[in-house]
């Protein structure tokens, strides 16, 4: 029952991946003033498509693999792969706490959750 709630969870983690990059690409939005004093809102990604932080493209790829990887390990129960990832993502959150930080912590949370039930799970036959 607990391999199933694990699979379970594994299978969510991309999909809340997912949800986030779409928070971090339209969810966020930037004023433009241009030098004929008129101003425009674009969204993160439209900023950095032309030219702005191409950290905004990067991030929400990067959370994305690596939650296919925790997915994979929790899948595959490897248990130290997606420790690695969970810890991965507490360090990202806590060093992003200003930017991206408070939206990682659903998949910090959920990775340690997977972390604690297949360490459990495992000694519980």
């Amino acid at each position: 029952m607990v391999q199933r709630i694990v699979r379970l969870l594994g299978v969510f983690a991309p999909i809340l991946s997912v949800i986030i990059a779409y928070q971090i690409w339209f969810g966020f939005k930037y004023t433009i003033s241009g030098s004929d004093f008129t101003t425009r809102t674009i969204t993160a990604l439209q900023f950095a498509v032309e030219g702005g932080s191409t950290a905004i493209l990067f991030w929400p790829i990067f959370l994305f693999l690596l939650s296919i990887v925790g997915a994979l390990g929790a899948w595959k129960k490897v248990e130290q792969l997606v420790w690695v990832v969970a810890i991965t993502f507490i360090i990202i959150s806590v060093l992003g706490a200003w930017s991206i930080g408070l939206l990682v912590v659903p998949l910090a949370l959920l990775f340690i959750a997977i972390s604690i039930l297949l360490h459990f799970s495992d000694k519980g036959g």
